[in-house]
């Protein structure tokens, strides 16, 4: 995920790398899945009592 913010900082200038966390909020009933189950227009296809539904 590429993430953009404003520098406040004189120890960081434009085009070094940092690390941190961003705290978000979360999502009941959600799975995690690979990015490359998810097809490139952002379906995921399940199985669901042998039918191929499409879910977006």
């Amino acid at each position: 995920m590429k993430v953009f913010v404003q520098l406040s900082s004189k120890g960081l200038r434009d085009g070094l790398y940092v690390s941190g966390t961003i705290d978000g909020g979360s999502v009941e009933e959600a799975i995690a899945v690979p990015r490359s189950a998810v097809t490139d227009d952002g379906a995921l296809y399940t199985v669901k009592d042998s039918c191929w539904p499409a879910i977006r």
